[in-house]
């Protein structure tokens, strides 16, 4: 597959697994290095995660801005990359304080926010929209974003927690370089002026500036958590009264409903994300205080078991999607919010796993590793019935003019979602000492289960009215075919994100 693949291709596979070796490299550790370095409470440090993980999908909508109208997205993705290349580097600094640690996390931020989009982007310019190859293309790309996931929790989870942290974090920042170099060596094709465009000074100084105040405010926020929340909550208010005027007033019946109904999956998505991106915190918790990590004669250390997920994804991904075509073909009734439903339930039975031990056990007995793994097993699942279905389905039912605006919506509620992570995750957390008890996981863990089950209920009682919407889109645009292959694409990008 990769052979067949467009010039280009190779380097923007490259980068971004060394990107995402980055990334969750930092994740893994972050927690552990707030609470075991700087004597933070579990609390805090979860909610200087979570509000940091906001931001992370926050910078994009204004980076991706930058990167389209002013830098151009090559220029785009090289800045990126040297911010969180400074950014990661700036963690190795451990007797710096806590000022540096949200820099280096601001630094993080605000090049994310230019790279993200852009690489995507660049991504998807490679293919015209009938090229055959688009699939593979995103396939390689997919597993590629979890081999970089999976590595990183292995290798800097392991230096980190054994050797030090300033070895784990400068694990990741050797990471991000290595993205760096494989992009900034790579020449773009002779008057591709997409990709090479020269950049006006007048740009570059403006750029600069946006930069500089997008740090400032980034590292303001992260030492004032509560204005993420804040900011989280009036973005969502005033983008849902515009998007219900523009609506109601711009558009017909039939595209209010499918509005409605991609808005309607926004807000559960918050629910899913609050509740899906706990591995790094509650869970990552859990499994340093109160699991029996030795498996198989081996000792593996906290934050190596984030390594789970990305790889029970590559492992599991083609049977899933192959499963659910399967399905279809025999005659199945699926749609979106079916899908949605059944990941949701697997998410909960994840929870359910591990809420399980944490109620019948003691602060003095250790769970077996094994609930922890099956429970990661679930997760997996659930992700790969969740997350594939988002972007696609916007790509079927925006109206033309609104799939960009929509996307922007998906991303919000991820940033919302992620942010309320921090806050469910507390709910494990004694209010008195801000530190975790196993029996205070079990509770939390069985709230976040049943809540998942609900949902899924729920969006199962809708699931045949949404399939109709999208059935009814699907037959008035009369090509199908294209719809479905475009939104695999779509899905794996999603993924991948």
């Amino acid at each position: 597959m990769l052979a067949g693949q467009p010039r280009g291709f190779l380097a923007i596979l490259l980068t971004e697994i060394w990107e995402r070796f980055s990334f969750y490299g930092m994740r893994a550790l972050l927690v552990f290095y707030l609470v075991r370095h700087f004597q933070l409470t579990e609390s805090d440090a979860v909610g200087v995660y979570a509000s940091y993980a906001g931001l992370l999908y926050l910078t994009p909508i204004v980076g991706g801005y930058v990167a389209d109208r002013i830098l151009g997205l090559r220029t785009a993705v090289i800045a990126g990359a040297l911010l969180m290349t400074a950014g990661q580097f700036a963690m190795t600094f451990e007797d710096s304080g806590l000022a540096v640690v949200y820099l280096a996390l601001s630094l993080n931020a605000v090049g994310n926010g230019l790279f993200k989009p852009s690489l995507s982007t660049l991504l998807g310019s490679l293919y015209d929209k009938s090229d055959s190859r688009r699939d593979a293309g995103f396939t390689l790309f997919f597993m590629g974003v979890n081999v970089g996931a999976a590595a990183a929790a292995l290798v800097c989870g392991y230096l980190g927690e054994v050797y030090g942290w300033r070895y784990g974090f400068g694990a990741a920042g050797v990471g991000m370089l290595g993205g760096l170099a494989v992009f900034w060596l790579h020449s773009p094709a002779k008057g591709d002026q997409y990709l090479s465009r020269e950049v006006p000074a007048s740009h570059r100084a403006t750029t600069g500036v946006v930069v500089v105040l997008a740090l400032v405010a980034s590292w303001y926020l992260l030492q004032n958590r509560q204005l993420v929340g804040i900011l989280l909550a009036v973005g969502c208010v005033v983008t849902l009264a515009v998007l219900v005027w523009a609506a109601v007033t711009r558009l017909n019946a039939d595209e209010r409903t499918r509005v409605f109904t991609l808005l309607g999956f926004a807000a559960v998505s918050v629910l899913y994300w609050a509740l899906e991106d706990q591995s790094a915190t509650s869970i990552n918790l859990l499994t340093h205080h109160f699991v029996d990590r030795d498996v198989l004669g081996l000792t593996v250390q906290a934050s190596q078991y984030l390594a789970l997920g990305p790889l029970f994804i590559i492992a599991l991904g083609p049977a899933v999607a192959s499963w659910w075509q399967r399905f279809e073909l025999r005659g199945g009734a699926t749609g979106s919010a079916a899908k949605f439903a059944v990941g949701m339930s697997s998410l909960g039975i994840g929870y359910l796993l591990l809420a399980a031990p944490a109620l019948l056990g003691t602060d003095a007995e250790r769970m077996s590793a094994w609930w922890l793994i099956v429970s990661y097993l679930f997760h997996a699942l659930g992700q790969l019935c969740v997350v594939p279905i988002c972007l696609a389905q916007v790509t079927l039912l925006a109206p033309t003019t609104w799939v960009s605006v929509l996307i922007g919506v998906w991303y919000l509620s991820v940033a919302v979602g992620i942010a309320l992570s921090g806050s469910v995750a507390q709910l494990a957390l004694t209010a008195e000492s801000g530190q975790s008890t196993l029996g205070g996981y079990g509770i939390a863990f069985l709230a976040m289960a049943v809540s998942c089950l609900l949902v899924a209920v729920g969006m199962k009682m809708f699931s045949g009215k949404v399939r109709m919407i999208e059935d009814k889109q699907r037959h008035a645009r009369g090509d199908s075919a294209k719809v479905e292959s475009g939104g695999i694409a779509v899905e794996r990008q999603a993924v991948c994100s």
